[in-house]
This record gives C-alpha cells, structure tokens and sequence, in this order.
C-alpha cells in the first residue's frame, strides 16, 4: 500500500512539520508493507533539519520553487495527485488541513484557514480565497466517497470548522456533505515530551520563556508589552525573558528588538534566532515561566514543550490550549496577564514543576503515532 502525504512546505520547521512526519514514521512502524510518499509545493530546503526523522519517508516530490500562492498552488498539487488515485491501492492524507478545503481519505485539520481568510482578508484576498474554495470544492466531487476520517488538533479547532463550514455551505456545498458524513475525531499534535523530560531540571532562575516563530501573525509583541507592565506597574526586578524562534520575517524581529529598546527592556528580554535544539533545551531548563502570547491558537505545542520541562504555562483565555491548560493560568489583557506570570514564579516550586511535567505526557509524540497509525492503517483496509 502507498500512502501519499500532500503537505504545503516543510521549510519552516513549526509544529505542522512536526505532525507530517511522525504522521510518516507512525506509518512506517505499524502498517502494513507501506510505501510513504511526500509531495510538496515547493523545494525542501531544511532536511537535514528533521534528522532521522526523514528516513521514514521513501520518496518525496515538489512542483514549485516558491510556496507563494500557497493555496491555488496546493490545489494544484492535490490535482496532480488526484491522478494516482487510479491505482486502487494508494491511500491519499492532507496532512496540511484545512489550507484547502480537500478533503481526501484522511484530513488532519490545523485550522480552517482557506475559510477565515473569506472573513478577515482584504476583498482581493477573500476572493481569492473564495475561487480557491470552490476549486476545492470540485475536486472533492472526484474523490473516492468513502473512507473519509478527519483529525483535529483541538476540539476549539474542531468548533471553528464546523463554524465556519456551514456558515459558507453556499459556496462548498460538497466540502459540507463531506464533513457531515465524515468521522470526526480529536488527535492533539505530537510533542518530545520524553526528550524534554530528560533534561529537567528543578534549580531554576526567575525566567520566562516564549517560543514562537518569528511571524507578525504570532503577535509577540503581547509578551513584550506584558513583560513592559510587570517592570513598570508592579516594579518586577531580576526577571528575564527568552524569546526563541526561527525567523519566518526580518523586519518584524527588527520591529521587536526597537520596540525592547523604546521601552527600556534591553536588559529584561533576550531574542533567541533559529536556536538550535540544544538552547531551546537549555534555556527551557532554566526557567520557570512559560507566555503564550497569541490569542486563539490552535493548540500550541511549544506550550507542551514548556510543561514538559517544568514550567507553569500562561496561556490566553481564547484557543485550543484552554483544553488543557487550567483557568487558573489564563489571561485576558496585558495586565492581567502580567499579574498572572507574577503569580506563577512565586507558585513555582518543584511540585508544581513535576505536576506540569507528568500532565504533558498526554501529549508524546509515542501516543499520537500510536493513534495515527491505527485510523491510517485501518483506512488502508477500507480501499
């Protein structure tokens, strides 16, 4: 059996990549003689950045030199792989859901993407996202019926679909009768909890640590501004931040480092770029503190990664994180979620460290492969 895995890009090494290929390596270990192929936008740059990790993948193939535009030229893809599909022994995965609305064998939903972007884009942009929805929408009249499953990375992101879904029936009627014949089923991302684990450690400093990619969508500022409102309204001292990222947009790192400096936090927030695996590990053993700074995030895995490594999270009020994050930790302004961060390096004792460590093995990347192979496998019995 063939299993082909279409994705958008495998350059920017987030938490998406993280699923593709644990998605590959769960394939590998658990099915059947399975042959596991990759197709792509755009030209893998960034292998050697997996590790071993690509060894589970037999082949892959890209059709573009550039990612941009990302959701006509994955449509695109899913069209040309449409035609392998003729061969009655190729399982087809969109592990890339929903940047297009196709819907093939099995779907893991990161967010509904191609749908948010006909809401809050410019007019040029939603119809766009409208043309490419219905593009979609045609294609999945030419998929094979059945079997569909659809995974989510979080029941918020489950909810947002459905949301969004119906409210655009109109434009992809065959993308709703899909979803609603469709089972349904929540598999939260795969995280290195073990590896984190074994570096824990229970002498920390009063840090606080933040890991996103270095993206304007991600809104690191908010961390920014928090940490300006722990120093200047409740005269917070010996503090320190750590910022870790890849670095996705230049001028927006640049924006953050001058607006450290405007507000005289040169010496309470460090920017970690493109940190290898080793500082991230080392700086997350330091600390005690993780902020999640954007709202509405669809999961967070770095989130996971920080409790791994025994530190209490602080998370927004709003996203996928609220499902496994207590009430106790979420925020809903700038000071009310500097207050709790405050609160949190007080709290914080190796009890508390061991408690966040344990809960996040609900998360490893072991338990995901082991769910993920299952329907994978079992799909592959269903062609």
């Amino acid at each position: 059996m063939e299993y082909i895995l279409a994705y958008h890009s495998i350059n920017s090494c987030g938490g998406g990549e993280k699923v593709l290929f644990e998605t590959a390596r769960a394939i590998k270990e658990y099915c059947e003689s399975p042959k596991v192929t990759l197709y792509l936008i755009d030209k893998p740059k960034r292998l050697k950045f997996y590790g071993n990790l690509v060894k589970y993948i037999d082949e892959i193939f890209y059709m573009f030199d550039s990612l941009t535009p990302i959701t006509l030229k994955y449509n695109m893809l899913m069209s040309v792989v449409l035609r392998k599909l003729s061969d009655s022994r190729v399982c087809l995965l969109n592990i890339n859901g929903l940047t297009s609305n196709i819907l093939p064998h099995l779907t893991y939903v990161h967010y509904p993407f191609i749908y948010e972007q006909m809401i809050s884009s410019t007019p040029l942009e939603k119809c766009y996202a409208k043309m490419n929805a219905i593009i979609a929408d045609v294609i999945n009249k030419l998929l094979p019926e059945e079997p569909r499953v659809l995974l989510f990375n979080s029941l918020y992101t489950l909810k947002k679909t459905t949301e969004y879904i119906i409210k655009f029936k109109g434009i992809t009627p065959v993308t709703l009768d899909i979803f609603n014949k469709s089972k349904k089923l929540i598999i939260y991302p795969p995280v290195d909890v073990e590896k984190i684990q074994n570096n824990i450690k229970y002498d920390k400093y009063n840090n606080i640590v933040v890991i996103s990619r270095f993206d304007r969508n991600k809104y690191i500022e908010r961390a920014i501004f928090i940490m300006h409102a722990m120093t200047s309204m409740f005269h917070t001292k010996d503090v320190k931040m750590h910022i870790i990222g890849s670095l996705n947009d230049i001028s927006y790192l640049t924006q953050l480092i001058e607006l450290t400096r405007k507000l005289d936090l040169e010496k309470n927030i460090a920017f970690h770029v493109n940190a290898t695996e080793y500082e991230k590990l080392d700086i997350l053993s330091k600390a005690k503190v993780y902020l999640h700074p954007l709202e509405g995030e669809h999961f967070g895995i770095s989130i996971v990664e920080g409790m791994a490594a025994g530190l209490i999270p602080v998370v927004p009020s709003i996203g996928g994180p609220t499902e496994f994050v207590s009430k106790e930790w979420w925020y809903k302004s700038i000071t009310e979620g500097a207050a709790k961060v405050i609160t949190a390096l007080e709290r914080w004792s190796p009890k508390e460290a061991a408690y966040f460590s344990k809960k996040a093995n609900l998360f490893s990347a072991s338990k995901f492969r082991q769910k993920i192979s299952e329907i994978a496998c079992q799909i592959a019995t269903q062609i």
